[in-house]
């Protein structure tokens, strides 16, 4: 009841803000206002705007959180904070401790299933909450990538930690801090990068952690999946990712019509999928079975607006995804 009557008087505040499409998206979760927001996977990149879907050249670990039991096998939960810590979230049903029109979606190929932790999954008051990966190598060239969401722009903080000797919390040191307001927040799915080169040669785990001082007034919700360690050199001197490579599509930006040119190793169905910003399925393009080389597909922009999409290649199980603008 609490939280209910302190997001009415939010409402009534005329606040501010910079960005006001996530503004109005958060607002859409805490009160239930009749907006329309996707379901669909939804994703961009921080890193160089090229998200990737990747599985068979991961040198360490890998995990979407589709298993039955929570956490994964060799990951701990810990909660300083005394609350039930980080949770296991399904796609299309209501964000964990929250009511509302908006949904759980999942970035593109990561399944039924995040993982996630509230503000009501911390302590009484605060959140302190820890997932720990298990312990795992890391080879020189060696990145971690995520996937993070935050739809609801409040004022709580999800830390990235390492420890090279166990798993106890006083033996991480910090590596990244993203703030999850509404000004740094990422309110659609986004792959985080972070170089773990330094540590080549050692065993490490990995932590990330939710924290917050104040659940009741600040606390939101924050989503993590397809968590991985990939070795980067390999993905830059092999260029095909699971047998397929994608291109750029030229000319990007663009206004009437691009090519998309890809290149599979082995014979397989093919389609490309054009998602926008939101995560909707704007586009399909079914090529059928083709066979192993070198194939292009002309975009028309006059079937979609302008802004910013994300074209997927799906070649048999293997995709990847690139990023196109469209001006007019």
């Amino acid at each position: 009841m609490k939280k209910i009557y302190i997001l009415t008087v939010l409402l009534a505040i005329s606040a501010s803000v910079v960005n006001a499409q996530v503004s109005k998206f958060t607002r859409s979760i805490r009160t239930q206002a009749n907006s329309n927001v996707a379901t669909n996977n939804s994703t961009t990149s921080t890193d160089n705007f090229l998200p990737v879907k990747i599985s068979n050249v991961l040198t360490l670990t890998s995990e979407s959180f589709e298993g039955v039991t929570f956490p994964p096998a060799g990951w701990t939960k810990q909660n300083p904070d005394q609350g039930t810590g980080w949770s296991m979230d399904t796609v299309g049903t209501d964000f964990g401790g929250w009511t509302g029109p908006a949904m759980v979606t999942a970035p593109i190929g990561g399944g039924n299933h995040v993982d996630f932790a509230t503000w009501n999954t911390g302590g009484p008051s605060s959140n302190d909450q820890w997932l720990i990966t298990p312990q795992f190598s890391i080879a020189a060239n060696d990145v971690l990538k995520f996937w993070t969401i935050n739809p609801m722009s409040w004022n709580d903080t999800l830390q990235i930690w390492i420890s090279t000797t166990t798993n106890a919390l006083s033996s991480f040191t910090n590596l990244l801090t993203i703030p999850l307001n509404a000004a740094n927040g990422d309110s659609i799915w986004v792959q985080k990068s972070i170089n773990l080169n330094s540590y080549a040669g050692q065993q490490v785990y990995i932590g990330f952690r939710e924290v917050v001082n104040d659940n009741i007034y600040d606390g939101g919700w924050v989503g993590i999946d397809l968590v991985q360690s990939v070795n980067s050199s390999s993905i830059i001197e092999n260029y095909f990712i699971n047998g397929i490579k994608l291109e750029q599509n030229q000319p990007n930006p663009f206004t009437g019509n691009t090519i998309i040119q890809y290149e599979i190793q082995n014979s397989a169905s093919v389609t490309i999928d054009i998602y926008d910003i939101t995560g909707r399925l704007a586009l399909s393009y079914n090529e059928g079975n083709q066979t192993a080389g070198i194939h292009k597909i002309l975009i028309d922009s006059e079937k979609l607006m302008e802004g910013t999409y994300f074209y997927t290649l799906k070649a048999g199980n293997n995709m990847l995804t690139k990023k196109m603008i469209i001006t007019q």
